[in-house]
């Protein structure tokens, strides 16, 4: 190993991808053309809420995130999710959500936009049992939400899978939207 292989000269960790987000035909939508013109958005702050069940009661927690990326592909609404550190929680997921804030202008996201599709982890559906998906664009935020019924855990439909917080990692949460 020489001198270059051996010191880390880049001063921090990489960002690690924690997942994408696609919003399918996003741009299609009358509300969607709104944010043309707007891609890519600055970004002030991000983070990732989500609860596991423990048996007795839900737990929340937060993960920071250390940078988002927003961006228009084709008609679709794209959004990169990077952590600080790896996750090693592998319980089970109640509940996620990502929200970001932006510097965008207030009034482009005011009331502008709020779905309920049914959503999908790496092409498997998430199982609708009380499902309670969302996406909600207001007052400079963005919150995509994927939430089961209290105390219910997220599965996959296809083979009643449980979704963990960890498993996310690297995977593509599509919803369809039209």
């Amino acid at each position: 190993m020489n001198a270059i292989q051996y010191f880390d000269w880049g001063g921090g960790k990489r960002d690690i991808p924690y997942c994408k987000v696609r919003l399918k035909n996003f741009f299609a939508l009358t509300e969607g053309r709104k944010f043309i013109g707007h891609i890519p958005l600055q970004i002030f702050e991000s983070k990732v809420l989500y609860s596991i069940y423990n048996n007795t009661e839900n737990v929340s927690n937060i993960i920071r995130s250390k940078k988002t990326e927003m961006y228009q592909e084709g008609n679709d609404f794209v959004w990169n999710v990077f952590i600080k550190a790896p996750i090693k929680d592998n319980r089970t997921l109640v509940n996620i959500a990502l929200i970001s804030v932006s510097d965008a202008n207030r009034w482009l996201f005011f009331n502008m936009f709020e779905k309920w599709p049914g959503g999908y982890i790496s092409g498997r559906k998430i199982k609708e049992e009380s499902l309670r998906s969302g996406i909600h664009f207001d007052n400079e935020s963005l919150q995509i939400a994927i939430a089961s019924g209290l105390n219910v855990p997220l599965r996959f439909e296809d083979n009643n899978e449980l979704i963990t917080i960890s498993s996310l990692l690297g995977k593509e949460i599509v919803f369809e939207l039209i």
